[in-house]
């Protein structure tokens, strides 16, 4: 058995994901766009929310803030400027209002 993701037709958001044999899949009404998921086969497993892109065969999570951009090659979303490194114990978040205020700015420490 395999994934599969259901995809709404219109916006491409995954609905559903179950596992299932190939042959129940392929008895289901037309009008859903169901696509098999893996790792292998789709760069990471479809979960609900995600964003199916037809060109590229993959699955993108949600996008966590505008400026943040999707790297094809790690398949996850990255800071338009890393995250410093830590010293201690700090915790750093991301603000995306710091950083629309001053692009040289985004990370924001707990301490």
């Amino acid at each position: 058995m395999s994934k599969y993701a259901r995809v709404n037709s219109l916006t491409k958001r995954v609905i559903n994901v179950i596992e299932a044999d190939y042959n129940f899949i392929n008895q289901l009404p037309d009008y859903d766009l169901w696509v098999e998921t893996s790792n292998e086969l789709t760069g990471q497993e479809a979960r609900v929310g995600d964003t199916y892109d037809v060109d590229t065969n993959s699955f993108k999570s949600a996008q966590p803030f505008s400026s943040w951009v999707f790297n094809n090659n790690t398949w996850e979303w990255e800071p338009p400027i890393p995250m410093p490194a830590q010293v201690n114990t700090e915790v750093y978040q991301w603000d995306e209002e710091a950083h629309q205020a001053n692009n040289s700015e985004g990370w924001i420490s707990d301490e």
